[in-house]
């Protein structure tokens, strides 16, 4: 019995093919189109059974199943590391912080020793004290941190709100980055017009604001930083512009997300 059969399959659109097919369902004849919609040539369809030729790769259905089945065992595994990571994260937040509270006890101790004491110690060594301490502080608060990006990834984190000058803020980061600029080479400039206060966390911002100024120092060695804060209406807005290396601009969406870099790590350190 033969019988034609007509259909596009994977054909150009228009195009209708034709086959011939015996009583035991072997494919006698057939045109190109048809061949080319199962993906073959003429002579690999003539003589095939139309059954094997349409039934489904078996071995291709099996590779994709052991091919999912790896997907499923990664994504197992970097789950595994992921909450391994977070263990580490939440240990090694809780072991760092006990030198440093110890060191920041010593160091307020000196400071209220020296009080008592009438000021004995010199106005160098106080000063070196207290800047010890603010940066004793400063590290506990990144050490308390390390978790935020476990919290960020489960929604977990929490904003301190709060009303905050964020001139004043700008201002602190300029203060504290004083030393560091003068070693690079840099003047360190700000300008502010007033307070801009708004209900923010104050360590979250003075975060983005010491991490500006240390990037506009590190990529702009040697050349003025420029610090500026101010309101435009309803928004607030911190900027710190440099004149250093730049970042392209296939670059700029890149580098913001997490661990990401535009400047070779062999040319500026972090």
């Amino acid at each position: 019995m033969d019988g034609k059969v007509s259909g596009s399959g994977a054909a150009p659109r228009g195009e209708v093919g034709s086959i011939a097919v015996d009583a035991d369902g072997v494919v006698r004849d057939c045109d190109e189109v048809f061949a080319r919609s199962l993906g073959r040539t003429r002579e690999q369809v003539v003589g095939s059974r139309l059954a094997d030729l349409v039934a489904p790769d078996v071995a291709a259905l099996r590779g994709r199943e052991a091919l999912l089945e790896q997907v499923e065992s990664l994504v197992a595994s970097l789950q595994e590391a992921i909450d391994s990571r977070d263990e580490f994260l939440s240990i090694a937040s809780h072991e760092l912080k006990t030198p440093l509270t110890a060191l920041q006890l010593q160091v307020d101790g000196l400071l209220r020793a020296s009080a008592r004491l009438g000021g004995e110690l010199s106005p160098l060594l106080r000063d070196r004290l207290a800047a010890i301490g603010r940066q004793g502080k400063r590290i506990g608060q990144l050490v308390a941190d390390l978790l935020d990006v476990s919290r960020i990834r489960g929604g977990l984190l929490d904003l301190k709100l709060e009303p905050v000058d964020l001139a004043q803020v700008a201002r602190d980061a300029v203060e504290r980055f004083r030393q560091q600029a003068a070693l690079a080479g840099c003047e360190l400039m700000l300008e502010t017009a007033g307070p801009v206060v708004g209900p923010w966390d104050r360590g979250r911002l003075d975060q983005v604001a010491s991490n500006l100024v240390s990037n506009a120092l590190k990529y702009g060695k040697g050349k003025p930083v420029e610090v500026a804060a101010w309101r435009d209406g309803d928004a607030a807005l911190l900027a710190v512009a440099d004149q250093g290396i730049g970042i392209a601009p296939e670059q700029q969406d890149r580098i913001f997300q997490r661990f990401e870099r535009a400047a070779s790590g062999r040319e500026f350190g972090g």
